[in-house]
């Protein structure tokens, strides 16, 4: 018997939160040693957190963001469409693609973490900053407002 698409996806995406939780443990055991368990211990709660809110953003924010991705493509991609953008990355080759997908998504990603840094949007992303114990999982605290930011 086989589970539906979106629940083996489901559970394939937690077996890769396990995996990551074990090598993270296993890094941080061997950088830190036995205050490794103390500080996980100390950070249990606001784990908890962070685990309730990537569940929550999986399953309502997540599906959303995936529809409007998979518009946007059939949209680039729909006959007739034009997308000069194939031209430029052909001509510049693999390596130079490589440097300016790093060196543009870098920035966007930057300027898109400083716009939500401004009096307006500040309420909805300052969620991402309150984790009072910083952990492996703390960059998965976010407001459903600044999902729709990661398109």
């Amino acid at each position: 018997m086989s589970l539906p698409p979106a629940l083996a996806a489901y559970l394939n995406q937690a077996l890769e939160l396990g995996l990551m939780a074990l090598g993270f443990f296993i890094l941080s055991l061997m950088v830190k040693g036995a205050r490794a368990i103390s500080d996980a211990r100390a950070a249990a709660s606001e784990t908890r957190n962070n685990l309730a809110l990537y569940v929550l953003d999986t399953l309502t924010v997540a599906p959303a963001l995936t529809l409007a991705t998979a518009t946007l493509y059939a949209l680039m991609h729909a006959p007739g469409a034009v997308y000069a953008g194939e031209v430029v990355w052909a001509r510049i080759g693999p390596i130079g693609t490589g440097i300016a997908a790093v060196a543009i998504c870098d920035f966007l990603g930057y300027c898109n973490h400083r716009l939500y840094h401004t009096a307006l949007l500040w309420p909805s992303h300052a969620i991402h900053h309150s984790d009072t114990k910083l952990s492996w999982l703390s960059l998965l605290r976010m407001h459903p407002f600044d999902r729709l930011g990661t398109l």
